[in-house]
C-alpha cells in the first residue's frame, strides 16, 4: 500500500472511531482529540490543533473531559 492510501486509510479510522465515540456520548472535539492521542500517541497542545483541525480553547476542553473522565493523564512534555 502507497503513502497516499495508507493516509486514507487511517483518516477513514480515525473519523469512524470519532463518530462511534460521540454516538456513545463525547462531545465532538473530544471524540476528536482522544482519537489523535490514540493514533498517534503523546502530544503538544499546538500538534492537536494541527492534526485535529481545532483551535483553542476546544482542544484544552478537550483535554479536561479527558483528564476528568480518567482517559489519559497530563505528562509534561
Amino acid at each position: 500500500m502507497d503513502e497516499q492510501n495508507s493516509h486514507n486509510s487511517s483518516r477513514v479510522l480515525h473519523d469512524s472511531l470519532c463518530k462511534q465515540l460521540v454516538q456513545l456520548g463525547l462531545q465532538t472535539h473530544t471524540a476528536s482529540v482522544l482519537t489523535c492521542l490514540h493514533f498517534h500517541g503523546p502530544s503538544t497542545s499546538r500538534n492537536l490543533q494541527t492534526q485535529c483541525n481545532l483551535r483553542q480553547p476546544d482542544v484544552s476542553i478537550a483535554i479536561n473531559e479527558l483528564r476528568e473522565m480518567n482517559l489519559i493523564i497530563h505528562s509534561p512534555i
